[in-house]
C-alpha cells in the first residue's frame, strides 16, 4: 500500500513514527509543505527509509506557497507516485485544504490527523458548522487521544472511522538513556516548553516560591525559549532562593534526554495544550510527572496519584502541595508511580502509531466517500486565507 503523508515539517518525533510505519510494511511518501519552518529548531539525522519531498519555500518560512503552486506540486506528486491514500496532518493550513481538493478531483481517499479538543478555545457556531462540512471530505481519522476523539465525534465524524494514537515518541530511546545514567535524586523539578503565556511558567514560579518558603529543597530548571523569557527571569529573582532556579535554551533530542535524567520530577502546567509530548518523554525517562488537567495527554496518561499528579493550572497552592508530595515520596512509592506511568505508555509507541495508521488508511480505502460540500468549503476558504 502506498501512503502519501503531508505535514509542515518533519521533526525527530515524526521521523520515529514514519520509520515505524515503514517497518510495519507501509510504502510511505512524506511531503513537507514548510521545510524551512523555524517554529521548532529541530536538528536530527533525517536519513530515512521513506521517501521525502520538500515543497518550495514561501517568502515567509511560516506560510504556505500560493494556491496555484500548491496545486501544481500536489498534481505532480499524485501523478508521479499514484498513492492509494493521502494523510493530512491537519485541516487549517491552505496546503491541507489544497491537498483535500486535489484528492477529491482524483478520487483518492484521505485520512485526517487531529489532536484538537473542544476545550482548547472558545468555539464559534459558524466556524464549527463550516468545520462539520469540511471534515466530511475525510474518510477516516488518526487522533491524539480520548479528548481529540470526542471532539471529532461531536463534529459528526463516525466513531468507527477514528483511530489512535498520533502523539507518540520513541519511548525506547528515552528509556535506554535512563538505564545508562545515574539518577540524581537531590536535583530539581524540570519543565521543558516554549516560553509562551499558555505554557503557564508564571504559575510554576508562584508555586515554587511557596514550596521554597515551606522548606522545599529541590531546585527548578526551565528548558526552552520564547517571548516570555525576560518576564520569567524577572520573577525568579524575587524567589526566596533564586540561585536554585536555572534557565537553559532549547535542546536537541540527545541533549534533552540527558537533561531528563538529571531531573527529579517533571512539570507541565499549561493552561491549554492539545497534548504535551514532553510528558511522554519524561515518563519514558523514568520521571514522576505533574501535568495540568488542561493538557490533552493528562486524560490518557495520568491517573492522579497513581501514574502521576494532575492539577488545575490556575491553582498554584495545589501545585506547591504536589511539589512537596513528590519530594516526600518513599523510594517504593516513587518507583510504583514510574512503573504505572510506563504501563500507560505501552499504548503510545511508534509501533502503536504504525498500527493506528494502518487501520486508519485501510478503513478509508475500504469505505471511500467523496463530499462535494467539503470540496466547495475547502476551495472557498483556501482562496480567502
Amino acid at each position: 500500500m502506498k501512503v502519501l503523508f503531508v505535514l509542515r515539517r518533519i521533526g525527530p518525533y515524526h521521523h520515529a513514527r514514519f520509520t515505524a510505519a515503514v517497518n510495519a510494511g507501509i510504502d510511505l511518501i512524506v511531503i513537507e509543505t514548510r521545510p524551512d519552518s523555524k517554529e521548532y529548531p529541530w536538528e536530527f539525522n533525517s536519513l530515512s527509509s521513506y521517501k521525502k519531498i520538500s515543497f518550495p519555500t514561501s517568502s515567509s518560512t511560516e506560510d504556505d506557497i500560493s494556491n496555484k503552486e500548491l496545486d501544481n506540486q500536489f498534481q505532480r506528486v499524485l501523478n508521479n507516485y499514484e498513492p492509494n491514500i493521502a494523510v493530512s496532518a491537519g485541516w487549517s493550513d491552505r496546503s491541507y485544504m489544497r491537498l483535500l481538493i486535489s484528492c477529491y478531483k482524483k478520487r483518492i481517499p484521505i485520512t485526517i490527523v487531529s489532536d484538537s479538543r473542544l476545550c482548547d478555545k472558545s468555539r464559534s457556531k459558524l466556524k464549527e458548522f463550516v468545520k462539520r462540512l469540511l471534515i466530511k471530505g475525510y474518510q477516516s481519522s488518526l487522533v491524539a487521544g480520548k479528548e481529540s476523539k470526542e471532539y471529532l465525534t461531536n463534529l459528526g465524524f463516525p466513531n468507527s472511522g477514528i483511530f489512535q494514537p498520533w502523539d507518540v515518541v520513541d519511548n525506547n530511546f528515552f528509556e535506554k538513556v535512563a538505564e545508562n545514567n545515574e539518577i540524581n535524586l537531590t536535583s530539581h523539578f524540570l519543565c521543558v516548553s516554549r516560553f509562551l503565556e499558555r505554557k503557564n511558567h508564571i504559575t510554576i514560579l508562584k508555586s515554587y516560591s511557596k514550596y521554597q518558603s515551606n522548606n522545599g529543597k529541590l531546585g527548578l530548571k526551565f528548558i526552552g525559549s520564547g517571548p516570555l523569557e525576560s518576564k520569567i527571569r524577572a520573577i525568579l529573582k524575587t524567589l526566596p532562593k533564586p540561585e536554585l532556579v536555572s534557565i537553559e535554551p532549547f535542546q536537541q533530542l540527545e541533549e534533552l534526554s540527558t537533561s531528563y535524567k538529571k531531573a527529579y520530577a517533571f512539570i507541565l502546567a499549561s493552561t491549554q495544550d492539545t497534548w504535551g509530548l514532553v510528558i511522554n518523554e519524561a515518563m519514558a525517562s523514568g520521571l514522576p510527572c505533574i501535568a495540568s488537567n488542561a493538557c490533552g495527554c493528562t486524560t490518557d496518561l495520568i491517573r492522579n496519584k497513581v501514574s502521576g499528579f494532575s492539577f488545575d493550572p490556575l491553582d498554584s497552592d495545589r501545585l506547591s502541595e504536589i511539589m512537596h508530595l513528590i519530594e516526600q515520596q518513599s523510594s517504593s512509592e516513587r518507583n510504583a508511580m514510574i512503573n504505572e506511568a510506563k504501563k500507560n505508555l505501552e499504548n503510545f509507541t511508534p509501533e502503536a502509531f504504525a498500527i493506528g495508521l494502518q487501520n486508519s488508511v485501510n478503513y478509508a480505502i475500504n469505505k471511500p466517500c467523496f463530499s462535494k460540500s467539503s470540496f466547495v468549503v475547502a476551495e472557498v476558504i483556501s482562496r480567502c486565507l
